[in-house]
């Protein structure tokens, strides 16, 4: 409060991840030294350089489509509605009053779902339900479905700039702020593992055959994960 206009506060954080479903065991475990690597079994991962990767494991699709009405949701909307509303309840539970605005980086959307789908062509009729599956996952979609959930009609944005498309949604919605063009903002970004990401990384020989280990001489390469975050962030102006 009494900060100049236009400036930035980050209201909360929500996050599911490889070590939890909320930003709170997230933030526990990996202060204990908790590591969220391990086999991927979301699929058929055998031939492949290595097979680890930080899987969000025990997580359901269904459920969140379930709780929020709303479907068909690829892997990475489910994983960004879990964490947008991780982030909503660590917020009170409501986005601040205003204009809102929606900003998500992501770069695979849907693949995984899609992936699931076309390996099933050969063996099934292409049937209305799959067709309303395949067109729902646009890279887009996300954006798309929270802005619906939310009630954001101001600003809505995709950002897709491969590693760095999460940080680059979440100043956009900085931006948009700063501007005057939005009051808040939910923003952030989410993917889902899927064979193309796993297949590519280790085609090009990027990752390690154990889990990642930055810091150490031997180390080998990356490791691939996947998760949600998001930040709700809002302008001072509305308290000042």
């Amino acid at each position: 409060q009494g900060m100049t206009a236009g400036r930035v506060a980050v209201t909360s954080v929500g996050i599911v991840s490889a070590l939890g479903e909320s930003a709170a065991v997230t933030f526990e475990r990996l202060v204990r030294g908790d590591r969220g690597f391990s086999e991927v079994d979301l699929f058929d991962a055998r031939g492949q350089r290595t097979t680890f990767a930080a899987q969000v494991r025990g997580f359901s699709v269904t459920d969140w489509e379930r709780r929020e009405g709303r479907g068909p949701l690829s892997r990475s909307d489910a994983l960004a509605f879990a964490a947008a509303r991780d982030a909503v309840q660590g917020a009170g539970g409501s986005l601040p009053g205003g204009r809102l605005g929606v900003a998500v980086g992501a770069t695979t959307g849907g693949l995984f779902d899609a992936e699931e789908l076309l390996a099933a062509f050969p063996d099934a009729p292409i049937s209305g339900g799959v067709r309303e599956r395949l067109t729902s996952y646009p890279l887009s979609s996300t954006a798309d479905r929270l802005s619906a959930a939310f009630g954001a009609r101001t600003r809505v944005a995709t950002v897709c700039s491969a590693c760095s498309s999460g940080a680059s949604a979440i100043l956009q919605a900085a931006l948009w702020i700063r501007s005057g063009a939005v009051d808040c903002a939910l923003a952030g970004g989410t993917d889902a593992l899927c064979r193309l990401t796993l297949t590519g990384f280790n085609a090009l020989g990027a990752t390690d055959t154990v889990a990642c280990r930055p810091f150490d001489r031997r180390r080998g390469g990356l490791s691939l994960g996947e998760g949600a975050g998001f930040l709700d962030r809002k302008s001072t102006r509305l308290n000042s």
